[in-house]
């Protein structure tokens, strides 16, 4: 604590917290790697209007500021599904960053209210809160309406899947951007437990590093020289659906041929070798050839017999 707290204020917090909560040497080095002491004092939430005493506080430190997702691999443009989707990918990496004591229940979880459905981004369960914890991504800005949203969520939750053991259930809502004023009119009379938080994404490279890459065009010529020094030592593999999209991605537009092997693997997952090169009139050789130049591609693979077909469509 003395070591890595800046000034008397933050080792005083981290020595009452410990104290209060018990905190293992490894948890405390968490929580001052993670700095806990500034989103501690930084939240957003309305657990003080909306949660008993005994769980506020610890409801608190479970909700940061701001939560750190440079583990992703994302570009620089992205929507909501691929920034659920990855982190789900990286559960580990995502468990870690939002604290200890969490952990995964699902994602895209399912409420039904009268006839309709309604779908939670990330379901997550404290231990020792012993709450679910419902979690909903923006990569926008905070808008007051997110709040109604969740307060429908946790009211749903606490009266279909919550335990009769367990505490109320938690919102977080974690967006791109927030203004701390609207976050506060938002939560004001809120019934429900909630906060909002931001995240932010450390992976882009430095503009002073992107000199040193090679162009697209030769990334594309070193990806091809690789696929044909290489096609001749794979075997026959299997099929995907959107081929034309994932080849045109690694910069290699797939040919004539290719498309037709392609699209006849993905109407049908059974067929083989030797009918193939009857369907698209395109010698056996020929056919093994430009299949294996499309699994190195990462666009087909195959399961089952070395000349038989049980072929699996693969969607990136």
């Amino acid at each position: 604590i003395f070591q890595k707290s800046k000034d008397d204020l933050e080792r005083e917090y981290y020595i009452q917290m410990t104290k209060k909560f018990g905190w293992t040497s490894r948890l405390l080095a968490n929580q001052i790697e993670g700095n806990s002491y500034k989103n501690f004092l930084l939240n957003q939430t309305n657990f003080d209007n909306t949660l008993v005493e005994k769980y506020k506080n610890q409801a608190m430190l479970a909700v940061k500021d701001e939560y750190n997702f440079d583990f992703l691999d994302l570009g620089d443009k992205y929507n909501e599904k691929e920034l659920e989707l990855g982190l789900i990918s990286k559960v580990r990496e995502f468990l870690t960053q939002m604290g200890a004591d969490f952990t995964f229940v699902g994602n895209q979880y399912k409420l039904k209210v009268d006839d309709d459905e309604y779908f939670i981004d990330l379901l997550l369960y404290h231990r020792k809160l012993k709450s679910l914890i419902a979690v909903e991504l923006k990569i926008g800005k905070f808008r007051p309406e997110y709040a109604g949203k969740m307060n429908f969520y946790l009211s749903v939750l606490n009266d279909t899947i919550k335990l009769p053991d367990e505490n109320p259930s938690i919102g977080i809502i974690i967006c791109k951007d927030k203004k701390r004023a609207t976050v506060e009119y938002a939560l004001k009379d809120s019934t429900q437990p909630i906060g909002i938080a931001t995240y932010k994404l450390s992976n882009t490279l430095p503009a002073n590093m992107k000199k040193y890459l090679p162009t697209p065009q030769e990334i594309n010529e070193k990806l091809l020289i690789f696929v044909d020094d290489m096609s001749n030592k794979v075997g026959e593999k299997t099929g995907k659906r959107e081929a034309e999209r994932v080849a045109k991605r690694v910069g290699n537009k797939l040919t004539k041929n290719q498309t037709k092997i392609t699209r006849n693997i993905s109407k049908d997952n059974h067929i083989t070798i030797k009918e193939l090169s009857k369907k698209v009139g395109i010698a056996e050789k020929n056919i093994e050839k430009n299949i294996a130049k499309l699994k190195l591609l990462g666009i087909i693979k195959r399961i089952g017999s070395a000349r038989g077909g049980h072929w699996e469509v693969l969607i990136k």
